[in-house]
């Protein structure tokens, strides 16, 4: 599992917004559900890193490609710049990497005129485009953040649980796996990986009513557990 970014929660943006026209109680029990995202089960994997050039790798770069995410809700653009943000002060805190921030990975994007398109895009499309980013950023080496929802979201016996969970307490909870990956840039290598079981709870007015230190307040409780073991193994 690669190049994770949201993409499939877009399916439940529509069922709430019609849901929402039932009236006054489901708004108030929408209002009443806390809005957040948990790791539940972190660092699934029992042996995270894949190479051992990954205890070569000095300098990084966070991907982020918040600029090309337009059309998407805006819940999901709002949990992906707080887990970006959130990325590069958890590395940067740890003192292991030099580390090229967000802003400066969207500038790179911008001037070599690359579009990244998660819904269009392979795989392999993607991590070629990081990893041309990172060579002109003169980086070892990319980090990756992002989720995705587990199993097929969109079949009639989810949205019908789905929509019992919000007719019941005005919120849904829906499973998620979250991925942080390393991919090296002088050439297309995964150096590290690790994934995570994560929920995401969202009442009616979903992310948006949440203040911005609260959400990435959040998405640092997600990361930090794949983060400290990312540092850990490159101590090895």
């Amino acid at each position: 599992m690669k190049n994770i970014f949201l993409v499939k929660l877009a399916v439940f943006v529509p069922l709430l917004i019609i849901l929402q026209g039932c009236g006054a109680v489901l708004e108030m029990r929408g209002a009443a559900v806390e809005t957040g995202i948990v790791n539940v089960k972190p660092n699934l994997d029992e042996q995270a890193k894949k190479s051992d050039v990954f205890n070569r790798v000095n300098a990084i770069a966070v991907a982020d490609i918040s600029e090309s995410l337009e059309g998407y809700p805006q819940d999901n653009i709002l949990i992906y710049r707080a887990m970006t943000s959130e990325l590069f002060s958890l590395l940067e805190e740890s003192g292991r990497f030099e580390v090229v921030p967000p802003s400066r990975f969207r500038e790179m994007m911008s001037t070599m005129r690359i579009k990244i398109d998660p819904r269009t895009m392979t795989d392999s499309e993607i991590d070629l485009a990081f990893q041309s980013v990172g060579k002109a950023l003169n980086v070892h080496a990319v980090v990756v953040a992002g989720m995705d929802t587990e199993g097929n979201q969109t079949s009639m016996g989810k949205q019908f649980k789905y929509i019992g969970q919000i007719i019941k307490s005005g919120g849904i909870t829906i499973d998620l796996k979250g991925e942080l990956y390393v991919l090296r840039t002088r050439e297309l290598e995964t150096l590290w990986s690790q994934t995570s079981d994560l929920q995401w709870t969202s009442g009616s007015q979903g992310i948006q009513t949440l203040d911005t230190s609260r959400l990435r307040e959040m998405m640092r409780d997600v990361l930090k557990p794949m983060v400290s073991e990312l540092v850990s193994d490159h101590k090895d």
